[in-house]
């Protein structure tokens, strides 16, 4: 068994995976393709930037039904798993095990969200004070 941690930083948020994978078919890993822990980890990086794209960071105003990559990591993580087991299975590699172990906003923006959030929770304080 081997562990492969892929994380990279895109313009908003910084997201990074452990992926437990294993060598199954050792001739496939061997002769389909050139590098199998480089192919692995190549695959890894595409699936988790284009699943990651699919949902917003954090709830935003009042969609709370939405799913999140902060509120529903471990969907997040195992539709992931799914996808790459499926992009790696004829290479002869089984994932065992996708999980999220970093998410945060870039640095260059982490200040605005957190001024952000205060903003937001000063105008429920406020909302609340009126009700």
């Amino acid at each position: 068994m081997q562990r492969s941690i892929s994380g990279r930083t895109s313009r908003v948020i910084i997201i990074g995976a452990i992926v437990v994978w294993k060598v199954v078919d050792p001739t496939r890993a061997v002769f389909v393709v050139d590098n199998y822990r480089e192919y692995l980890s190549s695959q890894a990086d595409s699936i988790i930037r284009n699943v990651a794209r699919l949902y917003p960071y954090d709830v935003i105003d009042d969609q709370e039904e939405m799913q999140t990559l902060r509120a529903s990591a471990t969907e997040i993580a195992e539709r992931m798993q799914d996808e790459l087991q499926e992009a790696v299975r004829d290479a002869g590699l089984e994932v065992i095990d996708v999980r999220l172990n970093q998410l945060s906003y870039a640095p260059e923006i982490a200040a605005a969200m957190l001024q952000r959030q205060q903003a937001v929770a000063v105008i429920a304080a406020r909302q609340k004070i009126v009700e």
